[in-house]
Formats: C-alpha cells, sequence, structure tokens
C-alpha cells in the first residue's frame, strides 16, 4: 500500500508543475510592514484531483486557506506573520482523524513551505517508541 501512495504521488508531478506555474500568476503580494498578505496555496491529494487557491491573511491573525473540501474540513494558520521566527502555524482539521508528519493538528510554519500530512494522530502526552505507517491523504503547499 505504501509504494502504491509513492506512486499516486509521482504520477502528480505534472500537478505540480501546474501548481508552480499558478504561483507564478498569483504572487506573494506585500513587505513585511504591511498588515496583510496573500497567501497562495495548492493541495495535492494521493486520491484525488488537487485543489490550489489563494487567501488574503492579515498579521497576528488567525487565517482560514480551506473550508470543506475533501477530507479537510478546515486549513488555518494560525497568528499568521511573514517572518519566519513568528511562530505562524499550520493547523488541520479533517472529518476523519489526520495529521501532520509530527502526528500532531498543527505544526510550525517556520521557513518549510511544504507539508504531508497522513490518516491517524498521536494523542498521546508521552511519545511511544514504536514506528507506525502511516497511509497519506496528501501534501500542503504553501508560498507567500
Amino acid at each position: 500500500m505504501k509504494k502504491e501512495a509513492r506512486t499516486i504521488m509521482a504520477n502528480s508531478a505534472p500537478v505540480l508543475l501546474a501548481l508552480v506555474a499558478l504561483f507564478a500568476v498569483f504572487p506573494a503580494s506585500g513587505y513585511p510592514e504591511d498588515t496583510s498578505s496573500t497567501i497562495s496555496f495548492g493541495i495535492l491529494f494521493a486520491d484525488r484531483d488537487p485543489i490550489a487557491g489563494s487567501a488574503t491573511c492579515y498579521n497576528g491573525k488567525t487565517c482560514e486557506l480551506v473550508k470543506d473540501i475533501g477530507p479537510i474540513h478546515s486549513l488555518n494558520i494560525t497568528d499568521f506573520s511573514k517572518s519566519p521566527d513568528r511562530g505562524s502555524q499550520l493547523k488541520i482539521e479533517c472529518a476523519s482523524d489526520c495529521s501532520f508528519g509530527n502526528q500532531q493538528f498543527s505544526t510550525e510554519i517556520g521557513r518549510e513551505r511544504k507539508f504531508h500530512f497522513f490518516n491517524g494522530s498521536d494523542t498521546y502526552t508521552a511519545k511511544l517508541l514504536v514506528i507506525r505507517i502511516r497511509d497519506p491523504i496528501g501534501q500542503i503547499l504553501l508560498n507567500y
């Protein structure tokens, strides 16, 4: 099953090129002192067609990127900032249980612009020392 997911993601190369072209059409705007910025994003699903879009986000506020599309119930950036040192977080909620590579519902953005998300999550306070193979749902690409 893991090999099949990789094949699906590998077959998405033309779609990835299309998303890169979309990012060229919707460039990130503004300067650090601006109060708002336009974020372009793409979501490549492992088992369905990709989506792309853009949203206007305001510094220090929560910015909603996606609402009720495919398995994603909501996708937000909390405490938005263009500065990679300010602690913005990407937060996901799915119809069924899902999480990022860190097995949590949110992850620090920092300088990253590509985030994989998977079925399942880890709600334990203490981390168990086991390897869990989780099925990939897709990946999120950000541009700002």
